[in-house]
């Protein structure tokens, strides 16, 4: 069997193959650049795996819990692969501050939710700050990050530019 890691390029697949959903190529470098596990209970939603990455060693400093949101998402953004960020979000249900990022939808994506006429379904992260300085950064399908945003009583889609 698989890592829960391993998947094919731009879609997240089920155990006997099945394309689940769709993503963008930021969530499928995201997904390349650490070991990910599906949180419990939340499909479509994953946090890295921290087992994993203490096997993979690396100095305090380069690990993603002690990296901010836009500092993880450096190289992305550069490259124009993130559509929009908000920072410091509040939410009544956490006390943590959360930064939102929504991912630039692939050609694919963005040409099937035409076709609907529906907004583009985006995939994104979710980052929480916690109260010791330290991040806990969640990577999210486009139906994982429309319902835990629902969730956190956050806006749905990206502000307009």
């Amino acid at each position: 069997m698989a890592e829960p890691h391993e998947r094919a390029r731009s879609s997240l697949l089920s155990d006997d193959g099945r394309v689940l959903e769709e993503t963008s190529p930021a969530f499928d470098r995201m997904w390349a650049r650490f070991p990910w596990r599906e949180i419990r209970g939340c499909p479509g939603r994953f946090v890295i795996d921290a087992k994993a990455l203490k096997r993979l060693g690396g100095e305090r400093e380069t690990q993603p819990s002690a990296m901010a949101l836009p500092e993880l998402l450096a190289e992305l953004a550069a490259e124009q692969q993130v559509l929009a960020t908000v920072l410091g979000a509040a939410s009544a249900t956490t006390r943590d501050s959360i930064a939102i990022a929504w991912f630039a939808p692939s050609h694919t994506i963005t040409q099937s939710s035409e076709q609907d006429n529906s907004e583009p379904r985006l995939d994104g992260m979710l980052t929480y700050q916690r109260d010791d300085g330290t991040f806990i950064h969640t990577l999210n399908t486009a139906s994982g990050l429309r319902r835990k945003l629902a969730a956190l009583a956050l806006p749905l889609t990206p502000p307009h530019s």
